[in-house]
């Protein structure tokens, strides 16, 4: 997601591929320069070191906005589309977040959100990866995980990335009825 100096924030990649003139950045990382926040499990991605050594600097972090705001709205623009070929209407906004991600970038995060979907922020709501999962195979699953309905408690764990988290959650509970 991240361009060279002497472009604008029009060129945001919004799909995979090659550019040799330009070096590109997940946008998951350029969250870690607007909130300040120093990971040093990042450390070992170099494209990041880019985003770090900047990050001081307000032209470049409204860039780095602007960039999310694009990409957000190319989203943004699908989103709608749905909701008016359904007849739907946004009611609540849930997204997920590594497990490590602060509350400062929950605040970013959730401020552009609203932002360029034209919401209010308080029907925003985070969900850690390994929670999104635990919902949704609960919801659409369950059956498959406990095909015979004796267990209450499931206990998941995930390994992925640079984190370890774990979510003990109970069937009984209302978070898990839809």
């Amino acid at each position: 997601m991240f361009d060279d100096a002497s472009s604008g924030c029009e060129s945001v990649y919004l799909e995979e591929g090659e550019y040799e003139t330009r070096q590109s950045i997940s946008a998951k990382y350029v969250f870690y320069a607007l909130a300040e926040i120093s990971d040093t499990l990042l450390e070992q991605y170099p494209p990041v070191h880019q985003l770090n050594a900047k990050k001081r600097d307000p032209e470049f972090k409204a860039k780095l906005r602007r960039a999310l705001a694009v990409l957000l709205s190319a989203l943004q623009r699908r989103a709608m589309a749905v909701c008016r070929a359904r007849k739907l209407r946004i009611a609540k906004v849930g997204l997920t977040i590594p497990v490590q991600w602060t509350l400062e970038f929950e605040e970013i995060y959730r401020g552009l959100v609203a932002e360029v979907f034209e919401i209010p922020q308080e029907i925003i709501y985070f969900f850690t990866e390994t929670e999104a999962l635990a919902r949704y195979l609960f919801k659409y699953k369950a059956t498959q995980m406990d095909p015979e309905g004796k267990h209450n408690t499931v206990l998941f764990f995930d390994f992925g990335g640079h984190n370890m988290a774990c979510v003990h959650l109970l069937r009984a509970s209302p978070w898990f009825r839809g």
